[in-house]
């Protein structure tokens, strides 16, 4: 708590809702990332500091699912997570 970073794996289910979807974009403001995973193999992906954008293997079909996997470290977050310490009571 005190260093304020957190350490762990997103991992979301999609469902592509039209044929033709090739990647994903993540807000990942100052993230350290890790192993970035689409059903389990390892992933295409471009990362500029604030968004994650992870290619698929191969363009989706409607009504297709796939988990896409994130392990990441962030560390004093400019955005998003605040951590916030008990009261001086």
């Amino acid at each position: 708590f005190r260093a304020k970073s957190l350490t762990g794996t997103c991992e979301t289910t999609l469902r592509a809702i039209a044929d033709g979807a090739d990647q994903m974009a993540f807000d990942a403001v100052g993230f350290r990332l890790g192993k970035i995973r689409v059903d389990g193999r390892p992933a295409k992906f471009d990362y500029d500091k604030k968004k994650l954008t992870v290619r698929f293997p191969r363009a989706a079909r409607a009504g297709q699912r796939a988990v896409v996997s994130i392990e990441y470290k962030v560390v004093r977050p400019p955005l998003g997570l605040h951590f916030i310490g008990p009261d001086r009571g």
